[in-house]
């Protein structure tokens, strides 16, 4: 993972309730004004990908890695 990307991890969570997390998540901080310097505030908005271990591999550094390359994918493709 990069510089700007981090993960969380749930245990005993279910995909429906990760969702809700996330989007929580992603509307909190869509919904916040950043101040950065100066008095210069910015907007922030944020990609989530939810990915369940061992459902979509058994393979914990094949998730990461398609994870990261999902994540790529989205950040690069918003217009």
């Amino acid at each position: 993972m990069g510089g700007e990307e981090f993960s969380v991890i749930l245990l005993d969570c279910s995909k429906s309730k990760a969702f809700k997390i996330a989007e929580r998540l992603r509307k909190n901080v869509e919904n916040n004004d950043f101040c950065i310097s100066d008095n210069k505030v910015i907007k922030i908005t944020i990609s989530i990908r939810i990915s369940s271990y061992p459902q979509l591999t058994s393979q914990i550094d094949n998730l990461i890695k398609d994870d990261d390359v999902a994540l790529y994918e989205a950040k690069n493709s918003v217009v």
